[in-house]
């Protein structure tokens, strides 16, 4: 029993390491995404609007 114990206690702790990379990754690509879609959108927005 104490060898199954083991395992999953080295799996479940590089499992949310490996996750939290990626995710703060996704986040930093969503935001300069976001970011750069703002600025495509604000000046062809203001355009029509006349403002």
């Amino acid at each position: 029993s104490t060898s199954f114990i083991q395992p999953s206690t080295q799996t479940t702790i590089p499992t949310p390491a490996a996750t939290a990379t990626p995710t703060a990754t996704r986040i930093r690509q969503t935001t300069a995404t976001s970011t750069t879609a703002n600025r495509t959108i604000r000046p062809n927005t203001t355009l029509p609007n006349g403002q």
